[in-house]
């Protein structure tokens, strides 16, 4: 249990580097108000996600039920999320496709970067 647990918070801090590294090199933002994210209090906290105000955080989600889905999106504006795609790859997450979208996987987390239309 510890193992898993130290993995999980490996891979939002991960996940807080690549959303980091995107806004700082290509100056782009996850959509705010929009994926997985927007339900917990620590990636609000870390900056992966966004919301107006905290009214708006919804009934938060625990952990578990995350990583129980393996997949969470983030979502990225539409004409710009190819762009996210690429930066991933370019700078060694590793990438693949999941039903024709693409994912970034982690050691227990897949993020699926979704477009905001």
């Amino acid at each position: 249990m510890i193992w898993r647990l130290y993995n999980l918070t490996q891979d939002i801090l991960a996940i807080k580097s690549l959303v980091d590294g995107v806004k700082q090199n290509l100056q782009i933002e996850p959509t705010p108000e929009s994926g997985d994210f927007t339900h917990s209090i620590v990636a609000l906290a870390l900056g992966i996600a966004s919301i107006s105000h905290l009214n708006n955080i919804g009934s938060p989600e625990s952990w578990r039920k995350q990583i129980e889905k393996k997949l969470l999106t983030i979502y990225y504006p539409e004409k710009q999320r190819n762009k996210v795609v690429d930066w991933a790859k370019a700078n060694g997450y590793s990438t693949s496709s999941y039903l024709g979208r693409p994912i970034v996987k982690f050691k227990q987390l897949y993020l699926i970067i979704e477009r905001t239309k």
